[in-house]
């Protein structure tokens, strides 16, 4: 890994690694559609510029590095569940407000900026200690012990810092042109996504090889996502352009000229949805997604007569 890149761009990175053998092994497929082969011309481009670079600055981690990245991730790995089930209570009792400021996951509180972690940790606790004596929420088995246990991993990560301070900043410093290189191939994944509903119906099994690809990060963790068409009700006629809103995260995705959709990496669970387009009545859902999965469900909407 190259200094100041992330365990996260480190993923991202294997993940264009596979887009780029993927796409290497099937020229055929990859110059059926123009469009998508002009793309594949830019993204090699900038996945070899992002190679350059991290050869560049590769270096091994030192002590300090690794102790500093554990301490972290102790603190990431204990809240997930913690805020999860907070989350979750939240929406069963359709509370949106505590849903969304309890809305952390391990990768959100890891790649927090490192004197960050430990106000929002206090945070947490502040949220969730009011709710510790409430009946329905006893079930989830969250005490007060569970939350001082959790500030103490805080405390801990917050005073190595303070005896390990020079270690951040020239990580951060060395790390900078490594993560400008992530922009330009973030555009292009997000180009491939949507003109990849072109190979879906002309080319499905270079399709489905494509989203194993773009779905399954290199440490072998499925990303949690939802995906599929926006049609007009009882026909398989798409409606382009329709949003698609994650009510409670507050994120928002527009189905392409195919309706076809697509949202990741957010937090598992129950999650209410609206579907909404010009000349059809908005829709809404309430579905359940399952951590790691990718949930396949087509919107239908009723034109407004």
């Amino acid at each position: 890994m190259a200094i100041g890149m992330t365990s996260a761009e480190s993923d991202e990175m294997n993940k264009y690694a596979s887009m780029e053998n993927l796409f290497k092994n099937h020229t055929t497929e990859v110059e059926l559609f123009a469009p998508f082969l002009a793309r594949r011309v830019l993204f090699k481009k900038h996945y070899e510029s992002l190679l350059d670079s991290a050869k560049d600055k590769n270096v091994t981690s030192t002590g300090s590095t690794i102790d500093k990245n554990n301490f972290k991730m102790d603190v990431a790995t204990y809240y997930d569940d913690t805020c999860q089930l907070t989350r979750n209570y939240a929406i069963d009792i359709n509370d949106n407000d505590l849903a969304k400021n309890i809305n952390f996951t391990e990768s959100s509180i890891y790649y927090l900026k490192d004197i960050e972690v430990y106000p929002q940790i206090v945070s947490i606790n502040k949220i969730i200690t009011p709710l510790l004596d409430i009946v329905d929420f006893k079930p989830n088995n969250i005490t007060a012990i569970t939350l001082s246990t959790g500030l103490e991993k805080a405390a801990k990560f917050r005073d190595y810092l303070h005896t390990n301070s020079a270690i951040a900043h020239s990580q951060n410093l060395a790390g900078k042109s490594i993560h400008e290189k992530f922009l330009p191939l973030r555009l292009d994944n997000h180009a491939f996504n949507m003109m990849m509903t072109w190979h879906k119906k002309r080319a499905n099994a270079f399709y489905l090889l494509y989203d194993e690809v773009n779905r399954i990060n290199q440490t072998g963790n499925s990303i949690t996502r939802i995906l599929g068409d926006v049609l007009i009700k009882g026909t398989t006629t798409p409606i382009a352009k329709a949003v698609i809103t994650n009510v409670e995260m507050e994120r928002t995705v527009i189905a392409d000229l195919q309706g076809h959709f697509v949202m990741e990496k957010f937090l598992s669970g129950l999650a209410q949805y609206t579907v909404t387009a010009p000349g059809y009545h908005p829709l809404t859902v309430v579905i359940k997604i399952i951590r790691g999965e990718s949930l396949t469900h087509n919107f239908e909407l009723e034109p407004i007569v």
